[in-house]
């Protein structure tokens, strides 16, 4: 809350040394506002502080979404967000890789999702990336996809890939 006080000066007590007060107008006049409570550098902090629930990524890991995600994600809890974004039960297990010649890796992929049964699936490919290796999965299985947009972050020990295919 904030105060102004308007002082009026009287042309007999402008002379004076002390300052007077009023609520009549005289010859000058100056305004000073005063701020009843000074907030400290936390309570600052907090009201720029937002909570992240507009980026469900971003509230789980720290970590912001791809721009046009964050948009279509806005408001989204957690589990809504993967039933919309991960619709299929496919999921990577396990995925290791060995270093080949020409940039090439060969990788070793553990996939449960990829069969009817939903048992998983162990394969093993030679591609320039895992995306590369994914995408070629997929097709192998009758998901084809094409990769139009691709964003990585690393996550603690971990690394998070956002693909937006057709």
């Amino acid at each position: 809350m904030s105060t102004t006080l308007i002082r009026f000066a009287k042309p007999e007590t402008s002379r004076r040394e002390h300052k007077s007060y009023t609520t009549t107008p005289a010859l000058r006049s100056n305004s000073i506002t005063f701020n009843a409570q000074t907030q400290t550098r936390i309570q600052k902090r907090r009201q720029r502080t937002r909570t992240f629930a507009e980026d469900p990524f971003r509230s789980r890991f720290g970590q912001r979404l791809p721009k046009a995600m964050r948009g279509e994600a806005r408001g989204m809890d957690w589990k809504t967000f993967r039933r919309s974004y991960s619709p299929n039960d496919i999921q990577v297990e396990q995925l290791r890789s060995q270093r080949k010649s020409a940039g090439k890796r060969q990788y070793e992929i553990s996939i449960r999702g990829l069969r009817a049964d939903q048992q998983g699936t162990r394969v093993s490919i030679t591609a320039m990336g895992a995306s590369s290796a994914m995408s070629e999965i997929l097709a192998d299985h009758d998901l084809a996809v094409e990769i139009l947009k691709f964003h990585q972050y690393e996550i603690f020990e971990a690394t998070a890939t956002f693909i937006f295919a057709t």
